[in-house]
């Protein structure tokens, strides 16, 4: 976008927006065409991508976004006084459609790396996975853990403590560990 931040456009923006690290998101109210997202504009929203969202809170945010650029727009709608804007000439934003196997965390990855794919992925989407032995998990929450407690020669993808009364994993990553706080049925 003019803004340089990710906007409604393309498969699934608000999941890459999370992957990659944007701390904002533009949602856009337009006029329907025969293209993909590119019909004339009538409004957007800026909101935050907080370090602690998930894409269930975007959703949310979304929802609210839209549902003022709806309030602020109705009436201009209905009696045919809104003025459109043509959509910004640079190149659009268009991500690759997400595969199951790209929900599957690489433990060699940064924690930064991995618990934004965790949060990309979560509820109501499937969630990441990762193997327990040969058994798929889904980790739908997590966080990163500590950066100095374990052996850095420990392995990346060991589980390096067991919280049992908790239901939860530490597991040692590509530069620290991470802590799985909630995981799905498996």
């Amino acid at each position: 976008s003019a803004y340089g931040l990710p906007k409604g456009r393309g498969r699934s923006p608000m999941n890459w927006a999370i992957l990659t690290g944007h701390t904002k998101f533009i949602t856009y109210l337009f006029r329907y065409s025969e293209g993909m997202d590119d019909g004339d504009i009538m409004g957007f929203k800026v909101f935050d991508i907080m370090p602690y969202d998930d894409i269930g809170s975007l959703h949310t945010k979304n929802r609210i976004a839209m549902g003022e650029l709806l309030h602020s727009y109705a009436a201009r709608i209905a009696d045919g006084t809104l003025n459109f804007f043509p959509q910004p000439d640079d190149e659009p934003t268009y991500y690759p459609k997400r595969t199951r196997e790209d929900g599957f965390i690489d433990w060699h990855q940064p924690t930064e790396v991995i618990h934004r794919l965790v949060r990309a992925v979560a509820p109501p989407y499937p969630g990441a996975m990762t193997l327990l032995g040969d058994v798929e998990v889904p980790v739908l929450a997590g966080q990163p853990f500590d950066s100095g407690l374990f052996d850095p020669t420990i392995p990346s993808g060991t589980v390096v403590d067991v919280n049992l009364s908790l239901n939860r994993l530490v597991v040692k990553t590509g530069d620290s560990a991470y802590l799985i706080n909630h995981f799905g049925d498996f």
